[in-house]
């Protein structure tokens, strides 16, 4: 279900919304933009019991290639922090509906998003799907962190070690899995680069991880 979320400035954030009860899940795309892949990620994540909210960062823009990717990011980047208050919005929307815990689930680009919203104290746990994002040494984060990360990926080319070490350092619980013979997008059904397989693990290993640290 589409749904628009207007702000007190008159700015308006549309949005796909998924399930009817439950925790509540925020689902921030990759680079590709709101696409097909993401809403039927969060119809299901609405099947499977929770109130799911996944706002279009890119104002309906979405891209086919790397390359048009690439530009939606490059126009994106210096508008980061609108872009953060936008998932905040969403976070509160699900707020006002009377959710009481919320997990931030990001892929790629996404994944960046839902980190800041973690270290701002917006949501309970998050879900990282192939990427991360700057952290210091000094902030806290004392939530649960899942992260699935490809084993070929040069976005990535570590798996996210490094940066769930400096999780573990910030106070966060941490849950990481690396999945043989993958690469970046692995997850996403209409990408190349798809895996079934590790899709589908990944798939149960996070809506475990959901109902486990958000309840039923």
């Amino acid at each position: 279900m589409d749904v628009v979320i207007a702000g007190e400035d008159g700015s308006i954030i549309r949005c796909h919304e998924a399930g009817s009860s439950g925790p509540g899940v925020i689902l921030l795309h990759p680079w590709w933009g709101l696409t097909r892949d993401i809403t039927e990620m969060a119809d299901r994540l609405g099947g499977e019991g929770f109130r799911v909210i996944a706002p279009d960062l890119f104002e309906g823009r979405t891209a086919d290639t790397p390359e048009e990717a690439e530009k939606l990011v490059t126009l994106a980047d210096p508008k980061w922090e609108r872009l953060l208050s936008d998932a905040e919005r969403a976070v509160g929307h699900l707020k006002a509906q009377g959710v009481q815990r919320v997990a931030a689930v990001g892929l790629s680009f996404g994944a960046a998003y839902a980190v800041l919203l973690a270290t701002r104290g917006r949501v309970d746990a998050a879900v990282l799907y192939y990427g991360t994002a700057g952290l210091e040494e000094e902030d806290r984060l004392p939530l649960p962190v899942l992260g699935h990360f490809a084993d070929d990926d040069p976005y990535e080319p570590d798996g996210g070690e490094a940066f769930f070490q400096v999780l573990q350092r910030v106070g966060a619980s941490t849950e990481h899995h690396r999945y043989p013979g993958t690469y970046h997008w692995f997850a996403e059904p209409s990408n190349s680069h798809y895996q079934r397989e590790a899709a589908e693990a990944a798939w149960v290993r996070t809506a475990s991880f959901l109902h486990r640290t958000l309840g039923e």
